[in-house]
This record gives C-alpha cells, structure tokens and sequence, in this order.
C-alpha cells in the first residue's frame, strides 16, 4: 500500500493486489453459476498451478522428483526445479504421507514464485518501461538502464543462464526517483491531489472547536466482499473439502458498531472470532461435491470508524510498565518484524540521546518518510525465501506499506516502545484496498496506541502545485492522527489463523486481506488475485426520516455529497442508486455542481420511502458501469 492511492494496496501488488474491475453485484453467495465449461490451467507464471499434469512411471517416485527439485533449486534451474517438486506432489498425493505432500507443494511454491516475480527479461523490460513512461525518451531509458540498481533474478534455463527483471521494477522507477516521479506525475495531471485536497481542507484545516478528541467525526460504512472461484479450479483429489478463512472488522478503540448484515453460505460457516480479538475472520469448511460450478462467497458488514486525533503532551507522559503483557509482546520480535543488531542500531543512531517514547517514535516516523522510498517489495519471493518484512526493510532502504509500517514497528520495539502492524482496507478514493500502517503504545495519562502512517504521509512527494508548508502539513497530520477511511481486519501482522491450518501449509502469514484457501490430502495450490475478489466499501447514510419528512414535507429529501471524480459523468448522465440493505434499486436525479469550498461533488434528490441508504451509484449511460463515490453526505433542506 503506498503512495499514490490507488497504490496504496502495495502490500499485496504480487500477492494481494486487490483489484479493483468493477463487478456486477451478485445476488448474494451461492454455490450455483451459469455453465462454464472454460478452462486456462498453465504452469506458471499464471495464478492457477497445478500439478496433475505429471506424468507417473514405475521406476521414479515422489522422493526422486522431491530430490530432484532441490538439486535443481540449489543450482538456481528454477523452471526445472518448479516441474520437478510439481512431480513429487503428485506423486504423494496418491499415497499416505501428508507432510511429504506438504513439501512438495511448498517446494513448487516457492520456485514458482521466484519465477513468476521475476519474469521480465531485458528488451521486455525495456518495452514496459516505454509503455509505461510514454514521456521518456530512449536516451532517458537506456540512461536508466545503465545508471540505476534493479532487482533482479539470474536462472539457469535449458538454453543457457539468464538474468530476469523483477516485474514491479518499472513502477519503482518513479518512486526511487524523484526526477522520475515529478515528470510522471506532471505527464498524467498529478493523479493524487484530490486525496492531498480531502485532508488538507476537511482535517487539517478543520474547525475542531465542536468535536472531541481523540476519536470523532466518524464514517458509517458498508464494506461488502465478494469472491468466486470456478470449480473447474478446485482440487479433483484430496479430502474434498474448501477450507477458506475470512476477513472481518474488528472493534478497536477508533473502529466498531459492527453490525453483519449476511455471510453466505451460512450453512458452511464453521466460526468466527470474535470482534473483540486480534483478528477478524470467519471459518468456512466447502465441501467441493456441493458446488455444482462456481463458488461464491459473500459478506457484508456495516461498521463506523471514526477520525483519530491525539493531542499528546510529551512531558506528562509516565514511564512503561515493563512487566506487563502488552509491553513484552508489543517489543518483542514476530516472524515478520525481525530485531536485528542492525536495526536496533539504526534505531539509536536516529533517536540519539533522545529517551521519550513520543518524540523518539516522531524520529523514527520522520527516517522513514524521508529516506526509506515507497517500492513494491517481491512478496512472493521472499515469503517464500523466510525474508521478514523488517529485515529486507532495513537492508534496502525501501518498500511498501507492509514493509514500512513493519520496519517502523521493529525500531520502535528494538530500543523498547511498544509498537505494532496493524493492517486492512482503505478507501481513500472511493475503491478500497488492502493497506497496513502501525501504532505506537504510550503510558499512562494516554494508554492509548498512537497511530502513524509512514506510507500515506510519504505521498507528499508526488504532490505538485503545493507549498512547502502545506506538504509538510500534510505529512505531519499522519503522525498522531488518521483519517476514517479505513478497516481494521487485524491488530498486528503474523497473527495466527484460527482455527490454525494443519502443520507446514503453504499460505501468507503475515495478513489476511485476502482470504486463505487450502485444500488438505490435494496437490493444488490457488494463488488468489484481483479477478477472484471483489470489494466494495459504501458510505452509508441513516438519519430519522420520519423527522426529517416533518420538516420537509414533498416526499423527496435533498443530500449534499462532496467526493471524488463525481464531474466527469457529466450534468446529463442518469444515475442508478442500489439499496443494499433492502435489495432495491431506483433512478434518481443528479445534478453536479462546484461547492464554494472549491470540491466538487453533486445534489441528489432521494426518495423518502426508505429508512436506510447504503449507496452504490453506478453512471446508466455508459456502455461500462462506472463506479462512483463512497461520500459524505449532508442533508440541505427540501429540493
């Protein structure tokens, strides 16, 4: 996740990249679909991989091909080693030893990782940074080239070694760069100043004489998730169950009233935690014999998460009880956040004699959006490789949210401040996607975690046409203060699943923004991506309609909204406002305008005959359904 905001769902670009193609609405889940007999199975780098494909003899067997692999591995023969583990975990999902299945799988996992991340050679390098970059000029290009340090994989394949690129290497070029950064931003009419505008006039620049710190002005939200998978892609061995964990919101002190408007299927709902945990997530056991041709899954859930805003007087603050719980775990290492003897010293080398846990977490939150660069990290590869997020972090100097927020938490922790990952969605245009940030935990008078994001507060640097002081403002709001425009799924990175999978599955444990899919005894893996998943985040809008119908009689009620991108429908366009509480859906009247605030946004007028609106506004005139906005909305009086 993180400095444009459609990019600030970095933490999954490979892995988790969100989405987000708009959908058409599904009924509700279902384990029914229109026939579809397609199928598009390759062996990589595409999503789907399976095995099944390997051909059986009488004189190998699963622990020659597993052998094999890791010869083969260790000599950097990728491609080779991929087909050879896919081999041995067809070959032990005929017989009876689940962990040497599990090895194979995770061996072929971790090849195809490695080859799937770095699957660019150099001429396709080089064509995607021209399409990419329509700006540059070749001599710009070949000077890049020859210039700058780039990810990059050597293989050896049946024709000779190779060096290959890392795909996301051409979108880092900009964000490594700032020359870079500044002519793309100039070339595409800086894509992020209307997010930049959003916060400096409706947060920094607010009136706060009315509301009550730390936690106020919230946003009433309906997040509703969405994903299907073909059960042509579904495993035709093993125990024939789909076991699939789920992402849910959490209560936490700036995130709650949380209200599950429907989970589906419901009949194969096993569990969830509750609200109150670490982690949200719901339990689904799927058995495949059930689904006749697609499985959809589905929730929706409403929750109000509210502006955080701490006003903190370093000099009250008491000292930590060391002895506690919170302060042990919250300042002890994770799989992800490694405390190294190198990143403790970084951490004392930039907090020098500086001793109060406030101003010592506003040093290492200032390193981190100056010097370490946003950059989509090779998640998959080194998930694969045991690379903690922190460890990584702190030898390249750059990385995404994920990389960020958890190099921030592991300084934090190395020289004794409780600090922690937490991670989910935000929907700052509208369109969420997966992001992380991090907390820090202050004592008493506070007891309170402290948030910061390193990740936002960094897209400042693809700003142009502000001053000084109002980038610097910008940045600074995200230290101490976030927006509400969020959705808390867990409290910290590398929480566990509940219920835990069996011993050695393959899966990302670092978070659960997508779900988790296993299939146990099976030789197949799914590698999850934006076309399976889809999902929606509506402001909703509630007030007492039998109040307001008092007052403004005429049976329509006229709402304000001021939100993003609502001009370029045009005055003429018809809109389609979709109830997804109550499943109906109704034509309304659109008018777009120009506030005198300067944002630009539109006049509904909304019938009156319903008692909730949770809105998705979709533009009929385009052959495309457009998306629109998740707003905020305020009534204005009678049209």
């Amino acid at each position: 996740m993180n400095k444009h905001p459609i990019k600030i769902g970095g933490i999954m670009k490979t892995f988790f990249n969100i989405f987000l193609a708009v959908a058409a609405f599904f009924s509700g889940a279902s384990l029914l679909c229109a026939a579809d007999n397609s199928i598009d199975i390759k062996p990589y780098p595409q999503r789907y991989v399976e095995c099944l494909s390997a051909k059986y003899d009488s004189i190998r067997d699963g622990d020659y091909y597993y052998a094999l692999g890791q010869a083969q591995e260790a000599g950097r023969e990728y491609p080779k080693a991929f087909k050879s583990y896919c081999k041995a975990a067809a070959f032990y999902a005929k017989g009876t030893d689940n962990q040497k299945l599990i090895d194979g799988k995770n061996g072929w996992y971790r090849t195809n990782s490695i080859i799937t991340d770095f699957s660019y050679t150099l001429p396709k390098f080089k064509s995607k940074i021209k399409k990419y970059y329509p700006w540059a000029t070749a001599d710009d290009i070949n000077g890049w080239l020859a210039t700058k340090t780039f990810l990059t994989m050597d293989m050896e394949l049946p024709w000779g070694g190779k060096t290959f690129y890392y795909f996301s290497e051409v979108d880092n070029l900009k964000y490594r760069d700032q020359a870079i950064m500044d002519a793309n931003s100039e070339y595409h009419g800086n894509p992020i100043k209307k997010f930049i505008d959003l916060i400096l006039e409706n947060y920094v620049r607010a009136d706060y004489d009315n509301y009550t710190a730390p936690y106020d002005r919230p946003k009433d939200i309906l997040a509703d998730l969405q994903f299907s998978v073909k059960k042509s892609k579904l495993p035709k061995n093993g125990d024939g169950i789909v076991r699939i964990w789920w992402p849910m919101p959490l209560n936490t002190a700036g995130q709650g009233s949380i209200v599950e408007i429907s989970i589906e299927p419901s009949e194969y709902l096993v569990s969830k935690t509750s609200p109150d945990s670490d982690i949200g997530m719901a339990y689904f056991e799927i058995p495949i014999d059930k689904i006749q041709c697609e499985l959809v899954i589905r929730t929706q859930v409403k929750f109000r998460h509210f502006q955080q805003r701490f006003q903190i007087a370093p000099e009250t603050i008491q000292a930590y009880d060391k002895e506690s719980d919170l302060y042990k775990k919250y300042t002890a290492p994770s799989l992800n956040i490694a405390i190294t003897p190198e990143i403790t010293a970084r951490a004392r080398q930039i907090v020098g004699a500086e001793t109060n846990p406030f101003l010592a977490a506003k040093l290492l939150n200032d390193y981190i959006t100056a010097n370490v660069d946003y950059s989509f990290p090779e998640y998959n590869t080194n998930d694969a490789l045991g690379i903690p997020l922190s460890t990584y972090t702190e030898g390249h100097q750059f990385g995404d949210c994920g990389y960020q927020s958890a190099y921030f938490t592991a300084l934090c922790r190395s020289i004794g401040i409780p600090a922690r990952a937490s991670g989910g969605f935000q929907y700052f245009t509208g369109k969420p996607q997966s992001h992380f940030w991090s907390e820090f935990y202050l004592p008493e008078p506070y007891n309170a975690w402290i948030p910061n994001d390193v990740t936002v507060a960094e897209m400042n640097k693809e700003a142009l046409g502000y001053t000084k002081e109002d980038l610097q403002a910008y940045g600074d709001f995200f230290f101490g203060q976030q927006d509400p425009f969020r959705m808390v799924v867990q409290n910290d990175i590398d929480i566990p699943l509940t219920p835990e999978p069996e011993n050695g599955s393959y899966f990302f444990k670092a978070c659960l923004q997508d779900p988790v899919m296993l299939f146990y005894g099976s030789d197949k893996v799914i590698m999850m991506s934006s076309s399976d998943r889809h999902f929606y985040c509506y402001g909703t809008y509630e007030f007492n309609y039998e109040n307001a119908m008092n007052s403004m009689p005429g049976g329509e009620i006229q709402v304000e909204a001021k939100d993003f991108g609502l001009t370029s429908f045009g005055e003429k366009a018809k809109f389609l406002l979709k109830d997804s509480y109550l499943g109906k859906s109704v034509e309304i009247k659109l008018s777009v305008k120009q506030f005198s605030d300067g944002n630009s946004g539109a006049v509904l007028i909304l019938p009156a005959s319903l008692d909730h609106i949770a809105y998705r506004l979709s533009c009929l005139n385009s052959s495309k359904e457009k998306e629109a906005f998740s707003g905020r909305w305020v009534i204005i009086g009678k049209p």
